[in-house]
């Protein structure tokens, strides 16, 4: 099943334009995520590539090694993750964001506009 599974996967990640489609909805929501978190005056960090990244908290913009990226407010990433879930976006606080080729760019406006009011319930 596993095997059946890979290669289904593969197939799909092969055809044209796969990629280029998760680097721009990627893209879009790690910029969106980093704006509306600075916005709200977060120093909001989206660490990764634009398929698979995390969000931090923390001022270091250019961390290098492990320890820089433990340098990061944990309190307010769960806070910040428990008011996405509690407007329905399912995210596992201080973890990572999966992007996927079924999201669509209404999926990235519905997450921005999720992710903006939970950056703005911190602030409160």
């Amino acid at each position: 099943i596993s095997a059946s599974a890979g290669l289904a996967a593969l197939g799909v990640l092969s055809q044209p334009g796969t990629y280029d489609h998760l680097h721009r909805i990627g893209g879009r929501l790690r910029a969106g995520i980093q704006e509306a978190g600075r916005r709200h005056g977060f120093a909001t960090q989206c660490l990764g590539e634009d398929a698979v990244f995390g969000v931090r908290f923390m001022e270091n913009e250019s961390p290098r090694t492990w320890m820089d990226l433990q340098a990061h407010d944990r309190a307010l990433g769960l806070k910040w993750g428990m008011e996405c879930l509690r407007r329905g976006l399912l995210v596992n606080p201080n973890e990572k964001f999966y992007v996927s080729v079924a999201h669509t760019d209404a999926d990235v406006e519905r997450t921005l506009d999720v992710c903006d009011d939970a950056f703005k319930a911190c602030r409160r």
